[in-house]
């Protein structure tokens, strides 16, 4: 189902300003939405104790810099769990980070079986007929030695093969990489993966997260605020698990910990 306006609201403005708190127009818009969505009395009324709860807050009891700043993810945590730690913030952040990846996200592409892992390692081995150890965009064109008619039945000519790759030498690996069927990896290390669209995948480690993913190479235009939220998430797990040293080390406080931090 297509997100409301509101939430729409929310997922643009973190997007477009990082991992800034939310305004409290967009926050009160979105819960008001809620109670006005709500699919059921019990729900309902939790949402209308929730707007309720939200808009006496920032009326009755957010200092001025407060109602200016908004409301961040941390803090809307730590009103519904007072006495949570450093550390339990960063896992519930890493866990909306890993919601936010799986949009992004591909599965994994399949590595080629053995059977063509082989014949790709015999056609480069004949093209290699000197034993370089590389081959070149003349060699994978069939050589030197070809006739006209031989040429006419190769699937590909050296002009081909330089536009793709260059005139450089091009080694095992690389040319099962080239070769293999579109939508597979050629070998299980492999960075990249051409989709039968054309589109490329590339292997992309998400360390903080703790997640390695495929996505796409040349993201498309809606894919890039998406990306820029997850960055700045990870940014916020970085914050909290440094928070969470300092916690446990007893050198702060929970209750000295703002939310206005730099992240990163």
């Amino acid at each position: 189902r297509p997100e409301q306006p509101a939430a729409q609201a929310a997922v643009a403005e973190l997007a477009s300003r990082s991992f800034t708190p939310l305004r409290w127009p967009v926050l009160l818009a979105w819960a008001q939405q809620k109670e006005d969505f709500a699919v059921d009395f019990r729900h309902r009324s939790v949402c209308a104790a929730l707007n309720r709860a939200l808009r006496l807050w920032m009326q009755s009891v957010a200092a001025p810099e407060e109602r200016s700043n908004g409301v961040s993810l941390t803090h809307l945590f730590r009103w519904i769990w007072p006495d949570v730690s450093c550390e339990h913030v960063a896992t519930m952040l890493t866990w909306v980070c890993l919601k936010e990846i799986g949009k992004i996200r591909y599965a994994t592409p399949r590595v080629i079986d053995q059977d063509q892992r082989t014949r790709l390692e015999n056609m480069f081995h004949n093209m290699d007929a000197d034993h370089k150890g590389h081959c070149n965009a003349k060699d994978i064109s069939g050589g030197n030695n070809l006739g006209v008619e031989a040429k006419l039945k190769n699937i590909v000519d050296a002009e081909t093969v330089r536009a793709v790759c260059g005139d450089r030498a091009i080694h095992e690996i690389e040319f099962l990489e080239l070769m293999c069927e579109d939508g597979f990896r050629a070998h299980f290390d492999a960075q990249q993966v051409v989709l039968r669209d054309g589109n490329k995948l590339t292997r992309q480690s998400r360390e903080v997260a703790g997640e390695t993913i495929w996505v796409l190479q040349d993201p498309p235009a809606w894919e890039r605020p998406q990306r820029q939220l997850i960055d700045a998430i990870e940014g916020e797990i970085k914050r909290w698990r440094r928070l969470a040293v300092l916690e446990a080390a007893n050198l702060q406080p929970l209750d000295d910990i703002g939310d206005d931090d730099d992240a990163g």
